[in-house]
């Protein structure tokens, strides 16, 4: 396929698993143009894991099937497992994979183990139908195409470890507003710190970025890529760092496909046995986004 690096195959383990009859698909349910294979020997796959542009926002990883073999498959079911996950990411629902095609099975990404013991890339469990109305077990090692899955389980602990220490939320704060002033006009937005962590524990907040919808804005009005904030947070204390963003762009495009535009990067200095800098993504909820894309809409005089 046009775009997709070459699929390593890998050998396949199978159990055949008899279906109940009261809850496997019927053969005469496929459609004879998309007739299930009659044995297991007809089954020959390949599996990688990759994330779209999408994925981030909703924290889902794709599962791509590639149907190596001559016959049609139904994919009844299809799972992912890693000893770095409490427990298998699991995906119900049918899809179906023509001969030579691949195609995509969204998982949702949860309970991974921190610090992850491996990151090798997982193994996968599909549930193929057969013709008989049986369904086949295929179990696989997978391909971390891009190497997504090692950088999911580097920012999912590395949230983790910040979230010990200190909560982030951006809220909207329209006081600060200045929307009709060209090229000046700026929006306003707060920082929410809350110190979690143990007795000792500060989080030092060291900088926040801007995104491919939005500029940051200095304290002296400059635009930026990133600006210092230099705040330290205790345990238990609630710290509001006002901050000012100016939209990065104006084409009308931007908004109506943006995907990342109101995820900010923040970087903070967690403390302990190892001081490091951690950077994390801090995204805004529904409402602040909506009062986002209002207020560049208002910038740059485009249309609600």
């Amino acid at each position: 396929m046009p775009g997709r690096s070459r699929l390593t195959r890998a050998a396949i383990l199978v159990a055949l698993v008899p279906a109940l009859a009261s809850c496997a698909p019927h053969v005469d349910d496929i459609d004879a143009a998309e007739a299930a294979p009659v044995t297991i020997d007809e089954v020959e796959l390949a599996v990688d894991v990759y994330r779209t542009r999408f994925d981030p926002e909703r924290g889902t990883m794709q599962i791509a099937v590639h149907n190596a073999g001559a016959t049609p498959l139904r994919v009844v079911s299809a799972s992912l497992d890693s000893p770095a996950l409490e427990r298998p990411l699991w995906r119900d629902g049918e899809t179906t994979i023509p001969a030579g095609a691949t195609r995509d099975l969204p998982v949702l990404l949860a309970g991974a183990r921190c610090p992850a013991p491996t990151t090798t890339a997982p193994d996968a469990r599909l549930d193929i139908l057969l013709a008989d109305g049986s369904t086949a077990v295929v179990e696989l090692s997978t391909v971390d195409r891009l190497g997504q899955w090692v950088a999911w389980f580097g920012t999912t602990c590395d949230a983790a470890a910040v979230e010990a220490v200190v909560q982030l939320e951006l809220r909207r704060a329209p006081e600060r507003d200045v929307l009709d002033a060209g090229s000046s006009s700026v929006i306003g937005l707060d920082l929410v710190a809350v110190g979690t962590g143990a007795p000792g524990a500060v989080a030092a907040i060291e900088s926040i970025g801007g995104t491919v919808l939005l500029s940051v804005v200095d304290t002296d009005g400059q635009r930026g890529s990133s600006i210092p904030i230099d705040t330290r947070v205790s345990p238990g204390a609630r710290v509001t760092v006002p901050l000012t963003v100016a939209p990065a762009r104006c084409d009308p495009h931007a908004i109506a496909e943006d995907k990342q535009g109101t995820r900010f990067p923040v970087t903070v200095r967690v403390g302990g046995d190892t001081d490091r800098a951690i950077t994390v993504v801090v995204a805004t909820d529904d409402q602040v986004r909506a009062g986002l894309y209002d207020a560049i809409r208002q910038v740059c005089g485009l249309p609600d």
